[in-house]
């Protein structure tokens, strides 16, 4: 049984659990039952976020639990009380890392967390050392190797075309992933989430539509348990921690591919951008871009000739999202390649796609999200 000390402990560790996988400008939300264990009764849970809302100043609580509510010692929430989910909502304030910091220098928090101390509050959210995961990685065999492989690409690829760190992806890009879903897939993707290169959350919520600005709107998610099992229901939501992420992707990315294998797949490099097809009468007069027999498209938006201008540059080769963006964002990305694929001419869609990294195999594609312009005679 925790002492008065170790609740508080086991509860600031719950709450630095919770805000790494919750996405910017929303609550972060403490599940009494799966986040704290149930170790605590209604009345000392609400006598401690109360002890760090009003005498540490460093949370505020915007909603808690209505059968905590009518123990009446919390007052003064938010008004966004909707349907009674279980679950505290808090939002952080600037007091918290410096408090949390301190708490992690003191010896009993490290005798009951078995945590060496920090110098940083930023290495708290981080993950796996480089050396660490040279050491993990050195244990696997080829095989594993390319099955994780397969794995970090489909994330680092809808990384990439989010250009944000977390974001929710469908399951079916997890799918496509060259590996067993039940044997491999999910094996691996716990095992990234464990040693903190991800962090992958599961939906447990839905939040009703509402008006009300400062209700939060969408679905409400919590980090998975510590030995997780995934849920194949629609999206998963990832959190990347890109210095130990991209430090994977690029160690992984050297050794699938061996030095007595590169003269190989430089051929078909080679090989693949000889079999892109673009033909010779697509070109640019001025602000016109002419697709031969197939009619032609023009903008007055620079942003959108700027993202056409960059596709046909490469005349079937992948363009890359920072290429892409300019001063915009990936969204911004996404959305202006579907505008500008609706606005081909009538003849010009029979023949002609752009495609993302996720949709096309058939070309050497970058380690980076990208798009390029797939033409079929």
């Amino acid at each position: 049984m925790m002492n008065g000390k170790e609740k508080i402990y086991f509860l600031l560790d719950a709450i630095d659990d919770a805000r790494v996988i919750t996405s910017a400008g929303q609550p972060l939300v403490i599940d009494p039952t799966n986040d704290l264990k149930q170790n605590y009764r209604d009345i000392e849970l609400t006598q401690l976020f109360t002890k760090l809302a009003k005498d540490e100043q460093i949370l505020k609580i915007l909603k808690a639990p209505s059968r905590t509510k009518e123990i009446d010692i919390v007052e003064d929430l938010d008004p966004y009380d909707y349907t009674d989910d279980g679950c505290w909502h808090i939002e952080l304030l600037p007091a918290f890392d410096s408090y949390f910091l301190k708490i992690q220098q003191e010896p009993e928090y490290q005798e009951f967390t078995g945590k060496r101390p920090q110098t940083s509050q930023s290495q708290s959210k981080t993950g796996l050392k480089k050396e660490e995961i040279d050491e993990w990685l050195v244990k696997k065999d080829k095989w594993t190797l390319e099955k994780i492989w397969q794995v970090v690409s489909a994330l680092n690829a809808e990384w990439q075309l989010w250009d944000e760190d977390t974001f929710n992806i469908p399951h079916d890009k997890f799918i496509r992933a060259k590996v067993d879903r039940k044997n491999d897939l999910l094996p691996i993707l716990t095992n990234l989430h464990k040693k903190r290169v991800v962090f992958i959350s599961q939906k447990i919520a839905e939040t009703p539509p509402s008006n009300d600005p400062n209700r939060p709107q969408g679905s409400l998610w919590k980090v998975l348990d510590e030995d997780p099992a995934i849920v194949w229901n629609g999206f998963t939501q990832v959190k990347i921690l890109p210095e130990q992420f991209i430090y994977l992707r690029d160690a992984l990315a050297k050794l699938v591919s061996k030095p007595e294998t590169r003269i190989e797949d430089e051929n078909k490099q080679d090989n693949a951008k000889r079999s892109i097809k673009w033909p010779d009468d697509f070109r640019w007069e001025g602000k016109k871009f002419i697709f031969g027999k197939y009619g032609s498209i023009s903008f007055t938006s620079k942003d959108r000739e700027h993202i056409l201008r960059a596709l046909t540059d490469k005349k079937g080769g992948w363009a890359t999202i920072s290429e892409l963006k300019g001063n915009k964002d990936a969204g911004y990305v996404r959305s202006t390649i579907k505008q500008i694929e609706d606005r081909l001419p009538e003849e010009a869609r029979k023949h002609i796609k752009i495609v993302s990294t996720q949709e096309d195999d058939s070309v050497e594609k970058p380690i980076t999200g990208a798009y390029r312009i797939k033409f079929q005679p």
